[in-house]
């Protein structure tokens, strides 16, 4: 585990609902409650407001699966006694008025499972309450899919390329637009997907996993601005080093300060996360619903005076976060640009061996906080590697893999969380 805290951050755009803190007139913040149905009325949107909704008055506030995964255990997301009640009253009227039959739409009815799914894998952290987990597994299990259904969902990547609405290559020119690499998943592009040779049933990218509990399928791509070969070359070198870890931590000092353990400029890495959910056999599933895409594209150092201190980024960073309402109008709209200025809450992550840390929560713009971990062109900026590096644990054998393999791994590794045990048991006994 590591020595220090880790920051991550959590956004707070809107994009995913309504507003984290702060007031807004009631009609707009009602509004921004209307996720699969324009009504905000709607039984489905008003189960989706019992679970994610917190507080009354002036203090409502609300918090998505992404808010729970960076305040794991705080009390600003937890349910209390009186929002378990609502909760536990809203989901048995969608019980007994099968409400599963009110909307047909295969996305719709995948994204409303994924946040029933979220809410019981959070609450088993903190909520020993059977009887809201029985009833979210019910419902659950009404609005499944079938795995054919799953694999004909809508990719939403591939729809925002081919809307054409954003830059598909970086270059000067495009540098600030929002940028959604056309060539990302191709087999044999420029981009090289990644996965563990020595662990190839264990995800590339295991923090961001572990946070979601299994939820997700996350992508880890590389792309080295020499092409796809001269990217194999350098995953195959970080490969032999993973094989003499004493070597290499014995050189660590010394090539650190030469500059060798630097990656190139234009140098390109990507983490993308696509939604699972279960189907009705029931077994969890990716699907092709892509949530988040998180973009940093190396660039040369800014001297100017402006840009003198030594947190520049050194670094563009392109954010993409899926819309539920604007999903379920048109797939071509799903994913949308964050923007450099979009506040994020900078959160603390305990470490199991520092129960003193504290979390805090301030707001930070996109760029700045992403810098924090991985503004700079060192090996440690990208954490697939790096992180083990730096608090020296094994360092992990890094290999080209396919979206196959990978979408299985995630899928193995919930399988295996105490979480899915537990659906499991609710699942059948409904």
């Amino acid at each position: 585990m590591p020595k220090f805290p880790l920051v991550c951050i959590v956004l707070v755009s809107g994009l995913l609902g309504p507003p984290l803190l702060g007031v807004a007139a009631p009609s707009s913040y009602d509004r921004q409650w209307a996720q699969f149905d324009d009504d905000p009325e709607h039984l489905w949107n008003r189960v989706y407001r019992a679970l994610y909704e917190r507080g009354e008055g002036v203090n409502r506030r609300y918090c998505d699966d992404e808010l729970m995964a960076f305040f794991q255990g705080h009390e600003l997301c937890q349910m209390d006694t009186v929002t378990r009640a609502k909760a536990v009253a809203v989901l048995d009227e969608f019980i007994a008025k099968d409400g599963d039959r009110l909307i047909e739409d295969p996305v719709v009815r995948a994204v409303f499972q994924r946040s029933l799914w979220a809410t019981l894998d959070r609450s088993l952290e903190h909520d020993d309450s059977l009887a809201l987990h029985q009833r979210l597994v019910a419902v659950m299990r009404r609005i499944a899919l079938s795995r054919r259904e799953i694999e004909q969902l809508p990719d939403t990547y591939r729809a925002a390329v081919q809307a054409g609405r954003y830059a598909t290559s970086y270059s000067e020119k495009t540098r600030g637009q929002p940028y959604l690499p056309s060539d990302l998943f191709e087999s044999d592009g420029p981009w090289v997907l990644l996965g563990s040779s020595a662990n190839p049933l264990w995800p590339t990218s295991t923090m961001h996993t572990v946070k979601f509990q299994g939820r997700a399928t996350f992508y880890v791509l590389l792309r080295l601005p020499a092409g796809r070969e001269a990217t194999l070359a350098f995953v195959e070198s970080l490969r032999r080093e993973a094989r003499s870890p004493d070597e290499f931590y014995r050189k660590l000092e010394a090539r650190t300060k030469a500059g060798e353990l630097e990656l190139p400029v234009g140098t390109q890495l990507a983490l993308v996360r696509a939604m699972m959910t279960v189907a009705n056999s029931p077994y969890p599933y990716t699907t092709p619903i892509v949530e988040t895409v998180q973009i940093r594209v190396l660039v040369p150092h800014d001297t100017s005076p402006q840009h003198s201190g030594d947190q520049t980024p050194d670094e563009d960073v392109y954010v993409f976060r899926l819309d539920q309402q604007a999903l379920r109008r048109n797939v071509a709209d799903g994913l949308r640009p964050v923007s450099a200025q979009d506040q994020v809450f900078e959160t603390w992550i305990k470490p199991a061996d520092n129960p003193t840390t504290e979390r805090v929560a301030q707001p930070k713009n996109v760029v700045d906080q992403c810098a924090v971990c991985h503004g700079s062109r060192h090996l440690y900026a990208f954490q697939s590697f790096g992180r083990a590096a730096q608090v020296g644990e094994p360092l992990p054998e890094l290999v080209p893999t396919n979206i196959e393999h990978t979408r299985y791994t995630a899928q193995h590794w919930k399988t295996g969380h105490r979480t899915w045990g537990y659906l499991l048991a609710l699942w059948r006994h409904n």
